[in-house]
């Protein structure tokens, strides 16, 4: 398991070693770090080597299947079916669909095989009609077979289903109950969106502190929601003063594990002068690094302020070439650092994905 201080003082590229080796151990209670971390250092660093990572991986899956016995075995089809379903080439829908199809075809079979992992990413994929229609029926029976099995993370999914009302009723008290005993059993997301609840007064009153405990309990896992949720408190004074070094210092970690909500919030911190001088560059930097990753609202708040570093990373982000190069020719002195440092110096490999929707504070990290 990675410690707070392995995600503060690792590179990204270490961290997915390490997250690899804790997966090929049977350990997946920091699985949902791993898809935001690879889409990070692709982008800074391009795909050969992180590519070489998960390629050794499917091999080792490939070769162990040979010799593993059933539980092994169902395990080493969960970590196929995941890499089919999460390291996907977004912007070419029929590959997309293809692995979608393999990845429903190594669940399945490591389902057969009593596999909790994979019945939940299978349920996920229902209740979210991944690669075919939203099914809360067959979401919520295979939730319920993973409990039964005592998954966490299946735990914590069927309470947001309570939570939100999916297949039912809302039901907060059979929410917290779950997000409960997923919370006893060490899960991250589950104390999330536990401590969203208490912070929200949904199913009790407003609790700042028992909040305050869980997002801690959760950043200690690395949990990237945590992070921004435990900053927006810094930033408001919600449960204490007005904090903004510790609201940035947490959007930072965040923005690090490719947290998209939490780099919108950072640059209208660095645009409003929030715990620093106004930077109008690093402002327009993150609006479009968060659309990029797939978060429309980058794009939205990239158009609404008309100043040029905001003018050029919005042609950028739009695929306006013409209308990059126009600006660049007017405004060199300008936009001379953003062209060579942000478009030039850093391997920007990783394309924006299509279909992006909108992420919420209390938003449900894929299984």
């Amino acid at each position: 398991m990675l410690s707070a201080k392995d995600i503060e003082s690792k590179s990204q590229l270490e961290l997915i070693k390490h997250l690899v080796d804790d997966l090929k151990g049977g350990e997946v209670r920091q699985l949902s770090l791993l898809k935001p971390l690879a889409k990070a250092c692709i982008a800074k660093q391009g795909n050969s080597e992180v590519d070489t990572i998960f390629s050794e991986l499917m091999a080792y899956c490939q070769e162990r299947k040979t010799t593993a016995e059933d539980q092994e075995k169902g395990h080493l089809l969960f970590i196929q079916g995941w890499i089919h379903n999460h390291l996907l080439n977004e912007t070419d829908k029929q590959v997309s669909e293809a692995k979608y199809q393999q990845a429903i075809q190594f669940y399945d079979q490591a389902i057969a095989l009593g596999n909790a992992s994979a019945m939940n990413s299978r349920a996920y994929m229902h209740e979210k009609g991944i690669n075919g229609p939203v099914d809360y029926v067959k979401a919520i029976q295979l939730y319920d077979q993973a409990m039964e099995l005592g998954d966490a993370s299946a735990m914590s999914n069927r309470a947001t289903m309570h939570r939100k009302g999916r297949g039912g009723a809302v039901d907060c008290v059979k929410a917290i109950q779950l997000y409960d005993q997923a919370i006893a059993l060490g899960h991250a997301s589950a104390m999330n969106k536990r401590a969203y609840m208490h912070k929200k007064g949904l199913g009790g009153p407003v609790n700042y502190a028992k909040a305050t405990q869980l997002y801690d309990q959760a950043i200690a896992f690395g949990h990237a929601s945590a992070m921004y949720n435990r900053a927006i408190m810094h930033k408001k004074g919600q449960g204490g003063s007005v904090d903004y070094a510790k609201a940035v210092q947490l959007y930072d970690q965040a923005i690090a594990l490719d947290d998209a909500s939490a780099m919108t919030d950072r640059a209208t911190m660095h645009k409003k002068g929030q715990g620093g001088p106004i930077d109008n560059i690093k402002a327009a930097r993150l609006y479009r690094q968060a659309y990029e990753s797939g978060y429309d609202k980058g794009l939205t708040l990239l158009n609404k302020r008309d100043a040029i570093p905001f003018n050029y990373h919005r042609a950028m982000a739009g695929n306006d070439s013409n209308k990059a190069v126009e600006l660049l020719k007017t405004h060199l002195d300008d936009l001379i650092a953003e062209f060579t440092e942000f478009d030039c110096a850093i391997n920007r490999k990783y394309p924006r994905p299509s279909g992006a929707t909108k992420r919420s504070p209390g938003r449900l990290q894929n299984p």
